[in-house]
């Protein structure tokens, strides 16, 4: 796990990285099936998704997160 501010959010980049294009494939696969074109599809909306779910991450779930976990 992160121990610096610098690790935590490189650490969170990854994780929404992968996560957003995880689930982008899925949805899209769920909606054309799972072909070579669904990854590209995919590829062509993360940075969009990824950025805002880092967003969403970074300062609303991680501040909530962390006041559940010390309290």
């Amino acid at each position: 796990m992160p121990k610096t501010k610098k690790e935590e959010i490189i650490f969170s980049i990854i994780m929404v990285i992968f996560m957003a294009y995880t689930m982008l494939v899925y949805n899209i696969s769920l909606n054309l099936g799972l072909t070579y074109n669904t990854f590209l599809i995919a590829l062509k909306g993360l940075p969009t998704v990824a950025l805002t779910a880092w967003l969403l991450e970074h300062f609303i779930v991680s501040k909530v997160v962390k006041e559940k976990l010390l309290s």
